[in-house]
Parts: C-alpha cells; structure tokens; sequence
C-alpha cells in the first residue's frame, strides 16, 4: 500500500472515518493502475481497486498489489522462417498489460503472484508463434516492405490478444516491426541477380560464352517457374525452357523438336534460323496428283 499521507484530505478522512466506524471492516486506498488481491478463509477470491476499498477483517485478508498499468518492452525474434525457407531476424515493440480481473479464477491466484518479466516471457511465446504463421505467407524481400509489415502488425493484433485473453494479458495497440535483418545467403543470392542480369545486358543477346548465358538463363527461368508455380505441372522441361530462351533473344525461333543443349553449346541445329531467314517450304513433288 502507498502511504497514506500522500493522499488528498478527503480520501484520508473516509479511510479514518471508515476504519473507525466500521466494525470488522477495513478500508484502504489502491492508486491508480493498481488492483488489490483479496482471499477469502484462505482462497483467492478477486481483485479490487483502484479507489477506496474495503473487506471484512473476519473472512478476507488482502493479497498482493498487482500493477495494471502499460509496459512497452521490444522483442528480437530470431530464425523466423519466409514462404520461401529463409530464416530472417525481426525486431519489434509492443506495449503490454496485465489485468488479474480478466484473469480465470483458477489462473489468477498463480498469476497475480508472478513478476512482469514473467507475463512478458509469456507475452513473447505467444506473439513468436503468431509471427511465425504470419512471416510464412511472404517470402523473405516482401516482410521488408512497408505494406506488408503493416499486415503482419495488423495480424498480431487480431490473433495475439484473442489467445492469450484467457490470462489476462493484453496487448494495447499494435506492435511496431522496427527492423527486419535478411541472411546473408539472400543478400549473396541478390548479389549474383544483380551480377547475371548485368551479364545478360552487356551481351545484348550475343554469346560470347555460350555457357555462362546459359547457366544464367537456366537459373532465371527456374526462379519464374518457382514464382509462377508453373513448376509442378510442367510436361516437357527442353521445349519450355527453349520458348524461354527464344523469348530472351528475340530474334530467334526454336522448332519443338530443337534440343535445349544445343544453344548452349553453340551448335546450331540444322533447322534453327533467324525469323528473317526463315523460308517456307516448297510442297512435296507430286502432291497435287494424288490427294
């Protein structure tokens, strides 16, 4: 209890008249932000406060003071793992409070006895377990944008205080995402995107190393089959990753029966030309004699 000298005038006399006139009652005075644990022959019973409150001296016996107000704590949760098997750091602030009134009865006499850093360990298990449901809807370049921090928020929000409300803890606002901190292994893997596209761009679409372009074409068009999902239903791997390659180029058409190792060896299939040197071919002799 606070002392009682800091109170205003009024309150100290309601507590004097109170305490001198009430037979087997106590009055007493929570402050703000505060609740008073009250047991009863022995059992918790509930909380009262904050104000000027009073229990029978005979029965009830008064617990501890337990604190209700905000506390804002920042939490690292690391090895969080992305949609796409990346595990990446994020740092995040939330504020947190604990009320024994919204506390199960059961719960609340253990509860109303621990410390904060207790309900905050307990905070923290249940916001790692929502975040990790929902960073694995993104991939690990799309938790670092604006938007899509704001909707892993709002998803904390919503699913974090539902699941723990039982214990009454509770989260006042949204957490804030701080910082994301990406591996090292996508920053090298950004690394050699940026390099391959350099490549293909100072070629201009001439090889002059037939098997660099290749490999670099090969793991792009892997990278969009896995964007597209295209990768599970796939039929003939040489003819799509041919269109591909013919796409890049521009000036080329591949015939579906054209091998893939062909054009990154350099050798050039007998039927493979450029769309200007393309020519129809002349119908088989004696076609129009026999139909």
């Amino acid at each position: 209890m606070s002392n009682s000298s800091l109170y205003p005038p009024s309150v100290r006399i309601r507590l004097w008249l109170g305490n001198m006139f009430g037979i087997g009652l106590k009055f007493e005075f929570v402050p703000e932000e505060h609740r008073q644990v009250i047991y009863r022959e022995g059992h918790y019973w509930g909380v009262r406060g904050p104000g000027i409150i009073r229990w029978n001296r005979w029965s009830e016996k008064a617990g501890p003071l337990v604190y209700t107000g905000n506390q804002t704590r920042e939490f690292t949760f690391a090895e969080v793992t992305t949609h796409d098997v990346l595990p990446v750091t994020i740092r995040l602030r939330a504020v947190i409070r604990y009320d024994p009134k919204d506390t199960l009865k059961e719960l609340a006499r253990v509860f109303t006895h621990q410390s904060r850093e207790a309900h905050l360990s307990i905070v923290e298990t249940y916001i790692r377990k929502a975040l990790m449901s929902a960073v694995n809807r993104y991939n690990a370049t799309e938790i670092t944008q604006h938007n899509v921090s704001a909707l892993i928020e709002e998803r904390l929000f919503q699913v974090v205080p539902e699941e723990m409300g039982f214990l009454g803890l509770h989260l006042n606002g949204k957490p804030k995402i701080l910082n994301v901190e990406l591996p090292r292994t996508l920053a090298d893997r950004h690394e050699k995107l940026a390099q391959r596209q350099a490549l293909i761009a100072a070629t201009g679409g001439k090889e002059t190393d037939p098997l660099a372009i290749r490999q670099a074409l090969m793991i792009e068009f892997l990278e969009n089959l896995e964007k597209s999902g295209k990768s599970e239903s796939l039929i003939n791997f040489n003819q799509m990753f041919d269109a591909f390659i013919a796409e890049k180029q521009g000036n080329a058409q591949i015939l579906p029966g054209d091998s893939a190792s062909d054009i990154g060896s350099g050798h050039t299939p007998p039927h493979y030309t450029s769309r200007t040197q393309r020519q129809p071919k002349p119908p088989p002799s004696g076609s129009n004699s026999r139909l």
